[in-house]
């Protein structure tokens, strides 16, 4: 008998577990799929929604919103760049650029380097000043000096001081292998910041040329005298401010950004013009094409959220949609629909109050289109205002469908709500597939046996008739 061999045992048994899990194992594991694929669906969607409410927080109406954008243009930005901020005015400029913005610079007149000095012993006190900043500074000298050492003390003595150094910088150097100069330099430009330095106690400004005279009538200096390298008359004659031909008036400033001529605005200059250059033309104007790109990320946005419900919620050549009969997936949806369509509240009589007055429709089965882009470029250009209100309003887009949005996201949002019962469901299903995995197995276990015990009684049969067979056969006769 075939059917008590190993094999055949072994085949009896499969078959018997092969049944119980198609009867059993099965309908749990179809009920897991379903919920698996429910649940990836839902983080999609849940996924969706974030980035949505991601990209119309971008668009809220606080300073980073895109309805406010304004771009530059100019004739050339071969001497200056301009950047327009969100509350800058819109209009058109004439600028030339007759000087850039310098630090100021001191020095003193070449000396013999290795030239010694005996009657400088002592403490020397100076004071210098930048702007707002002032500090004395001490240095101190032996009756065994040298030109070149003595700068060189002078350098260190601004450099190491943390006060001084925070506003003005020293430098010996050798104009020659022979002669040493100090240099003096202020660490911010323009001429509110232009350098004072007198002498305090003792006489060593004296002895590298920076005498009462040449600081005080700021002097010219020259490779070999001492003074300052620009001139500082005054402080609209001088070499140190920035200059700037504003739609024919002259300006300046210590540095070379203007951020205080035009409100929101920055001119930052680079370069002087001469006089052969034609005058820079600037306009600053609404960003209408940055606007309406944001407004088409919106849709793009809109869309992918809802097409991604729409698609999975109707059924067609592959069957029924996961989310067919789905009472949230068709709330998202009617929520989308009556964002897209109704008329914005609490905006004036003659207001732009939905999406259709400026172009965009919406198409049932993928959402919302750009049905005029001309009449969405007028609306910018014409009545931004009230595209702005539009959407940003108390109760425009923007907030109206982020509210909705508030309650399907998030940890504790409906979405979220969903995929956690449904997590739960698919614990339990493995839990239940699992136990009764080991109860087939289990009885798969006891079957065998019991094959295996009836296979050792069929051999047994066998060994004994085979015993009297051969007991028959020598007596003269078989027992079969």
């Amino acid at each position: 008998m075939d059917i008590l061999s190993t094999s055949g045992i072994k085949n009896m048994v499969n078959a018997y577990s092969r049944s119980e899990r198609s009867r059993y194992i099965a309908p749990l594991q179809a009920r897991k799929t379903r919920y698996d694929n429910l649940t990836g669906a839902w983080n999609k969607v849940d996924k969706n929604l974030d980035e949505l409410k991601s990209f119309l927080s971008s668009m809220e109406s606080d300073s980073n919103s895109v309805f406010k954008s304004k771009k530059t243009e100019l004739s050339t930005d071969k001497f200056l760049n301009v950047t327009a901020g969100e509350n800058s005015p819109t209009g058109s400029f004439s600028l030339r650029v007759n000087q850039l913005a310098k630090n100021d610079i001191l020095v003193s007149k070449s000396m013999a380097a290795k030239t010694e000095i005996t009657t400088l012993g002592g403490i020397h006190e100076f004071k210098i000043t930048s702007g707002e900043n002032s500090k004395v500074v001490s240095v101190e000298l032996t009756n065994s000096e040298t030109n070149d050492s003595i700068i060189d003390k002078i350098a260190k003595a601004i450099n190491s001081d943390k006060d001084a150094s925070e506003f003005a910088s020293a430098a010996s150097f050798n104009p020659s292998t022979s002669t040493s100069k100090l240099s003096l330099s202020s660490k911010k430009s323009g001429y509110d910041n232009r350098l004072i330095i007198e002498n305090v106690s003792g006489g060593l400004l004296d002895h590298i040329g920076l005498t009462a005279g040449v600081l005080t009538g700021r002097t010219k200096g020259s490779d070999s005298d001492a003074g300052f390298m620009y001139k500082a008359n005054s402080e609209t004659d001088n070499e140190l401010n920035s200059k700037l031909n504003f739609n024919g008036i002259n300006v300046q400033r210590n540095d070379n950004t203007f951020s205080d001529l035009v409100d929101g605005v920055t001119f930052n200059v680079k370069a002087v013009m001469q006089d052969t250059d034609a005058d820079v033309n600037v306009s600053i104007s609404n960003d209408t094409a940055s606007m309406k790109d944001k407004i088409k990320g919106f849709i793009e946005k809109f869309n992918k959220s809802y097409g991604y419900i729409k698609g999975n919620y109707t059924s067609g050549k592959q069957g029924r949609g996961i989310f067919t009969g789905d009472s949230v997936a068709m709330s998202i949806m009617n929520n989308f629909r009556k964002v897209a369509t109704e008329r914005v509240e609490g905006l004036g009589s003659s207001e732009i109050k939905s999406l259709r007055q400026i172009g965009i429709q919406f198409e049932p089965e993928t959402g919302l289109v750009v049905k005029d882009d001309a009449k969405l470029t007028t609306a910018l250009n014409d009545n931004l205002d009230e595209v702005a209100a539009l959407f940003n309003s108390e109760k425009g887009i923007v907030e109206k469908l982020t509210s909705d949005l508030d309650k399907y996201t998030g940890p504790n949002g409906t979405v979220s709500n969903i995929t956690k019962s449904y997590s739960k469901n698919i614990s339990y299903l493995n839990d239940k597939m699992k136990s009764t995995n080991q109860r087939i197995d289990k009885s798969a276990e006891i079957l065998r046996k019991k094959y295996q015990d009836l296979q050792a009684q069929y051999a047994a049969f066998l060994d004994s008739a085979n015993m009297f067979n051969s007991l028959g056969m020598s007596g003269g006769g078989g027992f079969f």
